[in-house]
């Protein structure tokens, strides 16, 4: 509601009382008057009424019409009467009179306004007979009359008109109209003074305001006006003279304080200056800081891969235990300061904001189950169990910064290997979704020491540890955790901590990504049955997760349940080896002995040691894999194992293996190019029955695969000209050959190269060298079940004759029978390298290595690498470990491009050296 100026205040404060009350008087007054003249009115007709009954009984009585019509006429002619009419006792009109309708005035506005009722005002009064009779006639009927009671012989209306009164009316009204009039006039006239007399001092006290508001501070009020008005003039004007000196002294304090600003912008200037030198002077420090911290990293590194090469050259010679304790103290001592070197390179790359973050597509599955294999050595060797739990179904792709998600998971992974004694370490991940974004969230728990609260918020803090003390277990700078909490930050994410000291601690990761592709892959595990061993609740709990999201039906059984169901038509049992059980003995022989004759299981065992895991196979009877395998290789493995279950149920996969001829007609192409592995691969399928082919390259195996149509190709991954993986893509485009299955060879053992040939639609990768056996064992367990019909039968039970095999009987058993060997293909039973193996080693080994000089002479390292991997191959097949050791050395040096230092001339000398011990010992 708008404000109302403070002259209408006054006016409606004068105003609205007297009119108010002139409305409240003057209705009043009018009300009593018009009541008076209406009952006036009134009495006036019932007097006339009763008049007029008497006057008119002896006429009515006699019937003397002449009288009735001269008293009607006569009141008639009196002013406000209407109308007169004279009624016998039935009703019937004796006499009647009045006024034509033309004779009335019309109406006014106010009477209209506020009418009267009726036109005409209507009164009655009954004609009696009286006491005494007039005359003799009427006497002779007094007493009829008295005798009926009833002396009532006519009625008399008369009719008053309303127009005096509607005349007097309206002249009231005007009167009392003119009445308020006045009365409004007279004090609109004395409001308005007075308003005029309260508003102009004010009027001038607001000029005089805006003037001086806008810069006039000499302006004034002239000091006319009494009372409160004159009070406002008054204070405004000494206000004025108070704002003027504040003004001026105002004014000498801004012109003091500019001029000392004046001599501190001089002085800060002269400072700027010095601080921006000061400045230039530290970026070029800071440069050159890093510089040298660049070079010092390469220097270190340098040495350092040499510390790290020659210690594993000497841990394969012949030590004693004392010295093989040094070299077990000096590898981790330098891979400390490695580590140590890398944090801090990391650190100051983040705090110089040298490090941006680059989304790219990234399959969360695959990498975070890579950063879990490769942490998986360390923490398999503190005795710790390492596994994954997807708590749901990860997508198919995600966008972020996959190398800095890896950095982060890698970093707290070895942060909780590092204060984890005894237990596990576990890495839980999901994607969630608010109202912004997804998220990816992984966990990483320890059952490792624990954090006390207080200590909570100095975990990232740069350079900081828990414990200070100079006697404290845990060594490190510090650096990891903050590390990763300033690259989640840099990616827009948040880290957070859950510990409880002595119960472990819980790190947890969100980073927001972008869904790019859901988990849309067939995994063609629906409703299968899978049985799943595993005396670890928790590490129960994350396999049975993995499984059913992949469609299995998950059993829980124990090791006495999985003993007593025997045969191959039992579902596939996957049992889980975790540490406690490698430990132990007697608990690791119950879970295993629920896989013997349980052809269609797998075993996952916290260990990477190819020792123990082949000790777990051969006492299992069953394949061994890490714990850390991948989904992708473990769906693969359970999906096979279904496919064999399905298409031969009650047959024992692995019983063709007993037979002499275990490949009979089965048609395998092996591509290799290292003539000796590729002599010695073919004699093998060749003994066991297979109509076996070889090429040396990838353009050679194309030519031979379209003709020869194999059951099955072995491929080597590094060959000359076209590699293995892109040779298996081509082999995949040939008429018949997409669904012929491919299984890599490889001398590298890297988890990187096996995703890698999975990726490529390998199904398995085989590291060189390959035993006899379990090479029989993995083409037959990818052969087409087609093919697999035309092997031989499994051979028949000898029941109880069987249980009396002598030790010197077994001896003459094949090799097929034994239990598998660790020894080198290209050597016989005795240990001595075959005789046709030799030759060839003798004559193609320094070919090769006269090659491969020529090669580095050259700086041709891409084929270094090719030559030394295809010396390496021989080195494997015939077990020359320090040839083989040697050519890895070089290979690593290779990978690592730190070609230019003398590391490399040592490592060829050294394989120089090693090639003439092989030739010296041949000869």
């Amino acid at each position: 509601m708008p404000k109302l100026r403070l002259r209408t205040q006054i006016l409606l404060v004068a105003l609205l009382p007297t009119l108010l009350v002139s409305l409240v008087v003057s209705g009043y007054l009018l009300g009593t008057r018009l009541a008076d003249l209406r009952s006036y009115q009134q009495n006036t007709g019932e007097t006339i009424a009763r008049h007029l009954a008497p006057a008119s009984e002896f006429a009515v009585f006699s019937g003397n019409q002449l009288i009735l019509d001269r008293l009607t006429e006569q009141l008639v002619e009196e002013d406000g009467v209407q109308w007169v009419r004279i009624l016998d006792i039935n009703g019937d009109t004796l006499s009647e009179a009045g006024r034509s309708e033309t004779d009335a005035s019309p109406a006014g506005l106010l009477n209209r306004l506020f009418p009267v009722a009726p036109e005409a005002l209507q009164f009655e009064s009954s004609i009696r007979l009286g006491e005494e009779p007039v005359g003799e006639f009427e006497a002779l009927f007094a007493d009829d009359a008295d005798a009926d009671g009833n002396n009532i012989i006519g009625y008399v209306e008369v009719g008053l008109s309303t127009e005096p009164l509607m005349e007097r009316q309206g002249e009231l009204l005007r009167f009392g109209l003119l009445l308020i009039l006045g009365g409004l006039m007279l004090a609109w006239g004395m409001a308005t003074r007075a308003a005029l007399s309260a508003i102009r001092p004010i009027n001038r006290v607001v000029t005089a305001l805006r003037d001086f508001s806008s810069g006039d501070l000499d302006t004034r009020v002239p000091e006319r006006s009494q009372g409160e008005t004159g009070m406002l003039e008054r204070g405004f004007n000494a206000l004025a003279e108070e704002v003027k000196l504040s003004r001026e002294r105002m004014e000498a304090q801004i012109e003091q304080a500019t001029s000392e600003l004046r001599e501190t912008l001089e002085a800060v200037e002269v400072q700027n200056v010095e601080m921006d030198l000061a400045r230039k002077r530290a970026e070029e420090s800071n440069r050159i800081k890093s510089e040298f911290l660049a070079n010092i990293s390469h220097e270190i590194r340098t040495p350092m891969n040499a510390i790290f090469g020659y210690t594993q050259l000497l841990a394969r010679t012949e030590l004693e235990k004392t010295q093989k304790d040094y070299i077990v103290t000096i590898q981790r001592s330098a891979e400390s300061l490695l580590a140590l070197l890398e944090d801090v390179l990391n650190l100051s790359r983040i705090e110089a904001g040298r490090v941006e973050v680059e989304d790219s597509p990234f399959d969360p599955e695959e990498l975070l189950e890579n950063v879990i294999s490769l942490s998986a050595p360390g923490i398999f060797a503190k005795g710790l169990d390492l596994y994954f739990h997807p708590r749901t179904q990860l997508p198919a792709e995600l966008m972020a910064d996959a190398v800095k998600l890896r950095q982060i998971i890698g970093n707290l992974l070895s942060n909780a290997a590092k204060f984890t004694e005894a237990g596990f370490v576990r890495v839980e991940a999901a994607v969630e979704r608010d109202k912004q974004a997804h998220w990816l969230v992984v966990d990483v728990v320890d059952s490792g020491i624990g954090i006390r609260d207080e200590d909570a918020s100095r975990l990232f803090m740069a350079f900081s540890q828990l414990d200070t003390s100079s006697s404290r277990r845990h060594q490190g700078a510090g650096l990891g955790l903050v590390i990763c909490e300033q690259l989640t930050r840099l990616m827009g994410g948040r880290i957070e901590v859950e510990s409880e000291l002595g119960q472990g601690s819980r790190f947890r990761v969100e980073i927001p990504v972008r869904v790019i592709k859901q988990n849309e892959e067939e995994h063609h595990l629906s409703d299968c049955l899978v049985e799943l061993l595993c005396p670890e609740p928790a590490m129960g709990d994350a396999l049975q997760a993995r499984l059913a999201q992949w469609g299995c039906q998950v059993q829980r059984v124990t090791a006495h349940e999985a003993s007593l169901k025997q045969g191959s038509e039992q579902p596939p049992l996957l049992a889980a080896v975790a540490q406690a059980q490698l430990q132990n003995e007697e608990a690791r022989r119950r879970i295993l002995a629920g896989t013997v004759n349980r052809p269609h299981s797998l075993v996952l065992a916290a260990s990477l040691d190819r020792t123990i895991l082949t000790e777990l196979e051969t006492e299992g009877q069953t394949v061994c894999q890490p714990l850390t395998m991948s989904s992708r290789s473990l769906r693969k493995s359970l999906r096979n194992n279904f496919q064999d279950l399905r298409s031969n149920p009650g047959k024992n996969p692995s019983s063709a293996e007993a037979d002499s001829q275990p490949l009979h007609g089965l048609n395998i192409l092996m591509v290799e190019d290292n003539r000796i592995n590729r002599h010695l691969t073919m004699e093998f399928l060749e003994s066991a029955g297979a109509n076996a082919r070889a090429a040396e390259d990838g353009y050679q195996a194309l030519s031979i695969a379209s003709e020869f149509k194999p059951d099955l190709v072995l491929m080597d991954i590094q060959l000359p000209g076209m590699d293995g993986l892109e040779t298996t893509e081509r082999l995949r485009h040939l008429a018949g050959m997409a669904a012929v299955p491919v299984l890599a060879l490889t001398a590298s053992a890297s988890e990187e190269e096996r995703r890698r040939c999975e990726q490529a639609g390998l199904e398995d990768v085989l590291v060189k060298p390959v035993r006899e056996e379990h090479l029989v064992e993995r083409v037959r367990h990818y052969l087409p079940e087609t093919r697999k019909d035309t092997a031989p039968p499994p051979p028949a039970d000898t029941s109880s004759d069987s249980l009396e095999t002598t030790e010197s009987s077994a001896s003459d058993q094949p090799s097929s029978d034994r239990p598998p060997s660790d020894r080198p293909m290209g050597r016989s039973d005795s240990g001595e390298l075959r005789p046709e193996i030799a030759a060839m080693v003798k004559a193609d080994l320094p070919a090769q290595m006269e090659t491969a000089r020529d090669h580095y002479q050259n700086g041709a390292f891409d084929d270094l690498d090719a030559e030394v991997h295809r010396m390496r191959g021989t080195a494997a097949f015939c077990g020359f470990k320090a040839l083989a050791s040697c050519c890895e050395q070089i290979r690593l040096v290779i990978e690592q491009g730190e070609t230019d230092n003398n590391r490399l001339a040592r490592l060829m000398d050294n394989l120089s050296e090693a090639v003439d011990e092989v030739l010296d010992t041949l000869d």
